[in-house]
């Protein structure tokens, strides 16, 4: 509000009582008051007031003068010392006796009292009242502070624009004076038609230029003063036109005035223009023109009268520039950013060629400080720091506070300093010019010309004069800013010190208050003397019921008493004691504390007190014990994890090498838990877990071990065991697992598959036992599930194997090991060859060709299978295309998909990825999915079939036959061939459940409108039947074996020929 009202106002009268207003309205103020000094008599007379109360200041007595009661208050005070006053309680304030019995009646409770500058001088003052004590908080007084500040610039503004107000009256007065002129000069040329007598006599003896000129512009006749003026004889003068002598910049304005007298639009036009002297130089006039018409009204001649103006001018923009420079040295308060603005200004506004300042920092010697411009770096150091008593020049001007002024250095009489000056800047002209103010002289400023001499006329002087006395009163006003600044400072330093004292001691008090740890003092009898809030909090015991208290009342009892005998012995050598108690609240809750005790010293070194510093580290101990248990437990079943099972294991191998006996691990896992997990889902999949661990830990001995490793896995420790006791115990756990479990209205029946090894005939540590274990209860899973098997030297060689194919499979595409054969599909009709089935075979540089059943599963374990399987797809696509092109139309690719790779995210991008870059049609490709796969997830399969379809891509349901589909997912499915599984095909000669199954997969096929293809024909007698009842296609060894690329060629030849 205050700074809306600065830019709103325009003067204090206008500006107080807004201020006033704004800080009762908007400040919660109850009255507030400015008062300006008197200075005659030395009191402080409101000029503004607003708010409840203002009678409070009728007749009321208030000085500056500090030998006077009426002069010791907050506002006489405030102005006095040139600082801020608070006053937080009025009616008690000894400063505020004098006015307390007039401030209870209005209701003063607190003041505040705050200087008002003018120009850096104390001038006035801000004085506010609240009805609360203790009103002016440090909130509260930044602000107030910020606002004092805030009016003193406003008074400064105010006075900047009288300043400009000034100048542009004497602007105003000079143009009045110039239009007077102009009126005097158009009565003349009326007066000159009146009489021609008169016309001569004025036109020959006018303080002004008078030409009468021709229409076109030429110089009829001129007067003296004109060709004064302009520096022509009037022979030469008549030569020339007023357009030669007219500034390019005015000819157009002057021809277009010209114009409009001769139309008779106007009369006659007064205007500035520059005319062009004899010399070259450019001069300014004041020019008057009127038209003398013939006696028919046709143009005779033009009267023109130029008054040369230029002088008025320059003295004009040197009176702006002094009014700028003015307000450029105002407004700037860094004293050297002051100097040498001001000889930069004083160099252009006198038109020299130089102005330096130097300062008078005592009363014998000066220092350079600025200079415009600057001085070459060699300057000699002993000319810059110089002596008054070698200048006898400066010393006079300072001496006489008068401007000297030397014409002509070379013949003036110059000390040896002196000339030494004049030589090294080349000074021909200098005017030395007292800095004065308040008749305090501050330096000297030297303005020289180098050029030549020069004549400086006296309003040139006076000029030099104004400007050196402005240039005193900025650097005055800098050096106090300065002065002002550091005061500041100082007092800013010493304030922070003492508010940094303050906030010490309060930080301190209110971070043993606030402190999150308990905090109790007490006497040397152990006595309580001080406990804080926490304290309060943990024990539940208040202040009021503990002080005189020994902490004893805390006790448990559950302490063990050589605590606290270490504790008291720490204590009486005067040292530092930490550590945990089990105490005890008010309620009878135990807790446990962590404590650390001090001697407390007086400034002598006499322990005075003892000081506790607890913590309640119940919740930590609990979390650590709760730690302790999650590093060692299964957190869902409760079983000892891995880590234990370790420790457990190595105790039961010791036991079992010192008595020379026998040890069984069992790996085992539930059959089937996946698909319980899926269906279920996870929460009964944990329920059933925790209830198998419940039964394990049930059957075996207290010494033997149960651990649950992650997932349906658990490994079984149990010393003492040969292989007919592991036997016992595998049959009494598949036993026990295996009774239905019953959870909410869910009846499940888990059973278990289990490996079992033995010490120390298969395996010396835990992890080649268990993993031995582990290859034995997969051999239980390929076995049928439900069953255990002990580990055989057969299963270690299977898992070296496995383990060597993951490992070389990673490398086989790089190393060119995978390849691809095709087998032929032949249509039932004809006999024509229709596509081929893409096979992947590997071929191992050591272990020869491997079985696709051995490795394929090997690549979808370890993820192989995507960039494998993208690498089958590519080379089949390119495959085809040639045989497509090459005179085989309609050929078909097909090629088989994994269950993995027909759920990857990107499977569909891929496809068509490859089709664009081998450049082969969608419909030339067909890719086969096992019916397992399809089921799997149907809504998920029918989102990717859906994509492919719409892309043109073929799909078959693969070992049609062999899994389980729902006949309703089968017509949603977007499939146009069904192949019949070769483990239907081989017996449909003699086994009557293959011919019903064969049969009534074509016939339900035909019925859905899709296609078949019998896989594994390898007889007459199996194609023969497959004819009868209707299947469309059929591939096997009856035709041909699966072939490489060129073969296939070959065969392909061999079917056409």
């Amino acid at each position: 509000q205050c700074n809306q009202a600065i830019v709103r106002c325009a003067d204090e009268k206008e500006l107080f009582p807004q201020i006033c207003r704004d800080a009762v309205n908007f400040g919660g103020m109850r009255m507030a008051w400015i008062g300006l000094l008197d200075e005659a008599s030395g009191k402080v007379i409101p000029v503004a007031s607003f708010g409840a109360g203002v009678e409070y200041l009728d007749g009321i007595d208030i000085l500056i003068r500090a030998d006077e009661p009426a002069g010791r208050g907050p506002t006489g005070t405030a102005m006095r010392e040139d600082h801020p006053v608070w006053c937080q309680d009025f009616q008690h304030d000894p400063a505020t006796a004098y006015w307390r019995e007039r401030g209870a009646v209005v209701g003063w409770a607190a003041s505040a009292a705050l200087p008002l500058h003018r120009m850096g001088k104390v001038v006035g003052v801000l004085t506010l009242y609240a009805d609360t004590v203790n009103a002016f908080d440090e909130p509260a007084r930044n602000l107030l502070i910020e606002m004092a500040m805030d009016i003193s610039y406003a008074l400064d503004r105010f006075d900047e624009a009288d300043l400009r107000q000034q100048a542009d009256d004497m602007i105003q007065r000079q143009s009045e004076v110039l239009a007077l002129q102009a009126r005097h000069a158009q009565a003349i040329a009326a007066a000159l038609t009146a009489s021609e007598k008169e016309l001569r006599a004025t036109f020959e003896q006018a303080a002004i230029g008078i030409a009468q000129v021709a229409p076109d512009g030429t110089w009829l006749k001129v007067n003296k003063k004109l060709c004064d003026i302009l520096g022509y004889s009037e022979a030469e003068l008549l030569q020339k036109t007023f357009q030669e002598l007219t500034h390019p910049d005015d000819l157009q304005s002057d021809l277009t005035q010209v114009q409009a007298v001769l139309a008779g639009t106007i009369d006659q036009y007064s205007m500035e223009k520059r005319y062009f002297h004899k010399s070259g130089a450019t001069l300014w006039a004041n020019l008057t023109v009127g038209l003398v018409r013939q006696p028919d009204g046709t143009p005779g001649y033009f009267v023109s009268m130029v008054e040369d103006i230029s002088s008025k001018r320059r003295q004009a923009q040197k009176l702006a520039s002094l009014l700028q420079i003015s307000h450029e040295l105002a407004g700037n308060i860094d004293l050297q950013k002051v100097l040498q603005t001001a000889t930069a200004r004083m160099t252009e506004l006198s038109g020299l060629s130089s102005s330096t300042i130097y300062l008078l920092h005592d009363a014998e010697q000066l220092t350079l400080e600025a200079t415009t411009p600057p001085l070459p770096p060699d300057f000699p150091h002993h000319l810059r720091v110089i002596p008054l008593s070698d200048h006898p020049h400066i010393a006079q001007a300072i001496d006489t506070r008068q401007s000297v002024l030397l014409t002509d250095t070379a013949s003036a009489t110059l000390t040896e300093a002196e000339a030494a000056v004049t030589r090294l800047r080349g000074l021909r002209t200098i005017l030395y010019l007292p800095l004065l103010a308040d008749n305090k002289v501050l330096g000297v400023l030297i303005v020289a010309s180098t050029d030549q001499t020069v004549s400086l006329p006296e309003s040139e002087l006076e000029l030099c004069r104004t400007l050196a006395n402005m240039i005193a009163v900025a650097v005055e006003n800098a050096e106090l800013f300065q002065s002002l600044q550091q005061r500041e400072e100082d007092l800013k330093s010493k304030v922070a010190a003492l508010q940094l004292a303050e906030a010490s001691v309060r930080k301190l008090s209110l971070a043993v208050e606030q402190s999150p740890s308990s905090i109790v003092i007490t006497d040397l009898q152990a006595n309580i003397v001080y406990a804080n809030a926490t304290f309060s909090q943990i024990t539940g015991y208040k202040l009021g019921d503990v002080l005189g208290q020994n902490p004893r009342i805390l006790h448990s009892g559950k302490t063990p008493q050589a605590t606290y005998d270490d504790m008291w012995a720490h204590l009486t050598r005067g040292q530092r004691w930490e550590g945990e108690f089990i105490n005890k609240r008010k309620d009878g809750s135990e807790y446990i504390e962590l404590a650390r005790l001090s001697p407390v010293r007086d400034e002598h070194g006499v322990v005075t007190n003892y000081l506790a510093i607890k913590d309640d580290i119940t919740a930590k101990k609990q979390a650590e014990a709760r730690i302790e248990h999650l590093a060692h437990f299964d957190q869902l079943t409760g079983l000892p994890n891995r880590t234990l099972l370790q420790d457990h294991f190595r105790f039961a191998l010791s036991l079992a090498q010192r008595k020379h006996e026998s040890l069984a691990v069992m790996f085992l896992d539930l059959d089937h838990f996946k698909v319980i997990n899926d269906t279920l889902g996870h929460s009964m999949g944990d329920q059933l877990l925790m209830e198998v661990g419940r039964r394990l830990k049930a059957v075996l001995r207290e010494e033997d071990t149960v651990s649950r490793q992650g997932g349906d896995e658990f490994i079984l420790v149990l010393p003492g065991l040969d292989a007919n006791g592991a036997t016992k115990v595998a049959r009494k756990l598949m036993e026990v697992v295996s009774q239905p479990f019953q959870y909410e209205t869910h009846e499940l029946v888990a059973t278990p598959s289990i490996g079992i090894t033995l010490f120390p005939d298969d395996g010396k540590d835990l992890e080649t036992l268990a993993k031995n274990a582990d290859a034995a209860m997969y051999q239980a899973k390929h076995a049928g599930r439900h069953d255990f098997r002990f580990y055989t030297q057969t299963m270690q060689r299977d898992s070296a194997r496995h383990l060597r194919l993951a490992t070389d499979l990673r490398h086989a595409l790089a190393r060119d090991e995978l390849f691809l054969m095709y087998q032929p599909q032949v249509a039932m009709q004809d006999g024509r060859v229709v596509g081929a089935e893409a096979l992947l075979r590997w071929q191992h540089p050591e272990l020869g060709l491997i079985s696709p059943v051995e490795f394929i599963p090997l690549a979808e374990d370890t993820g192989l299978i995507i960039p494998i399987g993208e690498w089958v797809l590519r080379t089949a696509a390119a495959q085809a295309r040639v045989w497509l092109h090459g005179g085989w139309p309609g050929f078909v690719m097909a090629v088989n998909l994994s269950a993995v790779q027909f759920r990857h995210v990107e499977l569909f991008q891929r496809i068509t990825a490859v089709l664009t870059e081998v450049d082969l049609p969608a419909n030339a490709l067909e890719l086969e999915l096992t019916e397992a796969m399809a089921m799997d997830d149907p809504q998920a399969a029918m989102a990717v079939m859906d994509q492919l379809h719409g892309y043109g891509i073929r799909m078959s349901i693969d070992d049609f036959g062999t899994g389980y589909s729902s006949l309703s997912y089968l017509k949603r499915f977007k499939v146009y061939k069904l192949k019949i599984d070769q483990s239907f095909v081989r017996d449909i000669g003699t086994d009557p459940e293959d011919k019903a199954i064969v049969t009534a997969i074509i016939n339900m096929a035909s019925s859905l409108g899709l296609r078949t293809i019998a896989e594994g024909v390898e007889t007459a007698e199996q194609l023969a039947f497959l004819r009868l009842h209707g299947c469309n296609e059929v591939q096997g060894y009856y035709f041909s074996k699966p072939l490489t690329a060129q073969a296939f060629d070959q065969y392909l030849t061999q079917q056409t020929a």
